[in-house]
């Protein structure tokens, strides 16, 4: 097994010949000839970039259809599938293993189910994709959303198109997987709801109890206060009447020294 290189990956793309013979395999990628130019930006040295083409959103009260788009802005915790522009016809000596780009991962936009392309699979790639960003993600058919690391093998001994799927389980359709994610996947809207619920439940029972501690607290304070001013007048009337008491006696002493003279 060898990694791809460009030259090898864009022979892969590239048209097959009008007059090729009817073995020929079909080309990895479906391309018209208008579109090849377009592929020189796709080609990367040692992998090949998937673009968006369909966007598929959940219909609230409707479990049984999906809306497409071409344009969406995913906001936080949000989640559509992502259905790539590219059709792929994997020859049975080619696979392939899908990441999301760079450019779309820093961004705070995951990809739940990239995975790997077995040979002979023919079809469009989907993924499920969730904005854990704290912004909204703009997605646009055309933009990259999945790079492909495309390997040589040995040819198996059945490719993916020639497996026997009468016992494979059936794969939920757009409609029910989107229902099941619903479009809110991380259930921001509710956890807000509740989290402000809660905050303003705590706040009416808080705030009488808070209330009448503070009116108990300056109650208390001001019979501190007022009892103080009662000790401090005693006290003053206590001192006058004790200054007018030594007055009395200092006078008292001094008329009886002038009658003795």
């Amino acid at each position: 097994m060898s990694l791809m290189v460009d030259r090898e990956i864009r022979a892969l793309v590239a048209p097959a010949p009008a007059t090729a013979p009817a073995q020929t395999p079909p080309p990895l990628v479906s391309a018209t000839t208008s579109e090849i130019g377009r592929w020189n930006s796709k080609i990367q040295p040692a992998s090949l970039d998937l673009t968006i083409g369909r966007i598929l959103l959940p219909i609230e009260g409707q479990d049984d259809k999906v809306r497409e788009e071409t344009n969406v802005s995913l906001e936080q915790g949000e989640t559509v599938v992502v259905e790539t522009h590219e059709f792929l016809s994997m020859p049975r000596t080619v696979a392939a293993i899908g990441f999301p780009p760079a450019t779309v991962s820093r961004n705070g936009l995951l990809m739940t189910n990239p995975g790997h392309v077995d040979p002979g699979f023919k079809g469009r790639l989907r993924f499920t994709v969730i904005n854990l960003g704290r912004k909204p993600i703009e997605l646009a058919s055309g933009n990259p959303i999945c790079t492909l690391l495309i390997f040589s093998v040995a040819e198996p001994d059945r490719a993916y198109d020639q497996l026997d799927t009468t016992e494979k389980p059936v794969g939920p359709t757009d409609a029910v997987l989107l229902a099941r994610l619903s479009k809110d996947f991380l259930n921001f809207s509710d956890r807000i709801k509740t989290t402000v619920a809660g905050e303003l439940r705590t706040a009416q029972i808080a705030t009488p109890i808070i209330s009448g501690i503070l009116a108990i607290l300056l109650t208390i304070l001001a019979n501190i206060v007022a009892n103080n001013l009662s000790v401090v007048n005693e006290l003053k009337a206590k001192v006058a009447g004790l200054e007018k008491e030594v007055a009395v006696k200092d006078l008292t002493t001094r008329i009886e020294k002038l009658e003795k003279k």
